[in-house]
């Protein structure tokens, strides 16, 4: 079946889902520590242990999806199963509650609880984006809307949940509030959108010609990671993405604790971000046709270690130096998920070739898991620099914690993002060899047709 523009978006909105990753990476750390009143250390430890749990179950998700013969499909089904308690879970989690010593194992529960059911949607739905079509360049073009709504989610997760706490505030309380907000805002349209691309992309997931019939096993990640192209992908997506992560979980910390903004005003921060992304998702897909996924990956991460080198010379003492970080925090973003994950999908065909199987789902599957070790890891930093430097949320930053939290949104995120240029020196799955591996795969698959009695 020809993929439409329609079916493209609203398997692109199902994105949206991410709406609790940012959700969790932006204000869980913050929620714990000034709602539920836990300390920073545990607040810290709770947001990363239960990301890095489900991290880690994410290649064994990958391998169950390649696996499955259903006749609904490999990817589909978990959408259906796994989106709505996804969004139910979250809101569990941003609502108060008080059990004493227990409060914190209460929180890790449902936080992994939470993280386990989105990596089930999560990792099955970006492996069915690169079956829907082996067009390269189509391909980017099904990221950029993906990184649209994500960046919706962004948006949503970062902006609109703080308007309206603070909206509903008077009238139910602070910590109630958190909870409708986030129902109101992330959990209710994350579940609409994810049935919604189930339902779309019904009769478009092919099964994937099988070159080899022996079922997908776990001895399959060896023989992935033995792939060239999978090894940098992988190393730069463990560099990138703890840079990303130990920026955006500090950003609402350093609007109020070092620049003395309110929540309100620091929420504004994420709405330049959001709106600098879909300003960039367009360009970011025409340049990765253009020139190359590489290319543009590249040209995105030495434009904010630039931007980034002059708000440390002229100094991180304002909103708007604060604004102009967000905003190539956004472009960046943008234009490295759109590249990262089409450079992901481009090696469908090559592991397809060299294994025999399709194996989509089982390099998503790592590539969430180096995301999720990442965004673990990150947290757990941040709580315990933040307790060594002393913070209290109740009084101002002292030096320690102003100079943590300026490191954490400059030179901290620059220099990873500079260093994760290295692996891509070694990429070598251009447009040009994608085509012709693609043109290889399919003699082999109608070999193995002529072949079969």
């Amino acid at each position: 079946m020809r993929l439409t523009t329609g079916v493209s978006t609203a398997y692109g909105l199902g994105s949206f889902i991410r709406v609790g990753e940012n959700l969790i990476g932006f204000y869980l750390l913050f929620y714990l520590t000034t709602e539920v009143g836990l300390p920073a250390g545990t607040a810290g430890l709770i947001s990363g242990a239960s990301v890095l749990l489900g991290a880690l179950l994410s290649p064994m998700i990958g391998v169950v999806s390649d696996r499955s013969r259903s006749r609904w499909g490999r990817r589909r089904p978990f959408l259906l199963i796994a989106g709505v308690p996804t969004m139910a879970l979250l809101a569990l989690l941003f609502t108060k509650v008080d059990f004493g010593g227990a409060t914190s194992t209460y929180y890790f529960v449902v936080a992994a609880a939470y993280i386990i059911a989105y990596y089930c949607f999560l990792v099955p739905y970006d492996a069915l984006g690169a079956v829907l079509t082996e067009d390269a360049g189509r391909r980017a073009t099904i990221r950029a809307i993906c990184t649209a709504a994500l960046y919706l989610s962004v948006l949503v997760g970062g902006f609109l949940v703080l308007q309206l706490q603070t909206l509903f505030a008077p009238a139910y309380g602070s910590a109630t509030a958190w909870t409708l907000a986030v129902v109101v805002s992330c959990s209710l349209p994350g579940g609409v959108f994810a049935l919604l691309a189930w339902r779309a992309t019904r009769g478009y997931e092919s099964q994937g010609a099988v070159l080899d019939e022996s079922s997908v096993s776990f001895k399959s990640v060896g023989r992935v990671l033995r792939m060239r192209p999978v090894i940098v992908i992988l190393v730069w997506a463990l560099i990138y993405f703890f840079a990303n992560a130990v920026l955006a979980g500090t950003i609402v910390y350093a609007a109020v604790y070092v620049l003395g903004l309110d929540e309100g005003t620091a929420s504004t921060l994420f709405l330049i971000s959001a709106l600098a992304t879909f300003v960039s998702v367009a360009p970011a897909a025409f340049l990765a046709r253009r020139i190359g996924k590489r290319a543009t990956l590249v040209y995105a991460i030495i434009f904010f270690v630039i931007v980034a080198g002059i708000v440390l010379l002229v100094g991180f003492n304002g909103y708007a130096q604060a604004a102009v970080l967000a905003g190539a925090f956004g472009v960046t973003n943008s234009i490295a998920l759109v590249c990262s994950y089409a450079m992901v999908y481009d090696l469908r065909e090559v592991t397809e070739l060299r294994c025999g199987q399709d194996l989509t789902a089982l390099l998503v599957g790592l590539f969430t898991l180096l995301i999720g070790v990442t965004s673990s890891f990150a947290p757990v930093v941040i709580g315990a620099l933040l307790e060594a430097a002393a913070f209290d949320p109740m009084s101002a930053a002292s030096p320690a914690v102003a100079s943590v939290l300026v490191a954490f949104q400059t030179w901290v995120p620059a220099g990873l993002l500079l260093l994760s240029v290295v692996p891509l020196a070694f990429w070598n799955v251009n447009e040009r060899r994608h085509a012709a591996i693609v043109e290889e795969l399919r003699t082999a698959q109608v070999e193995v047709e002529h072949a079969s009695p």
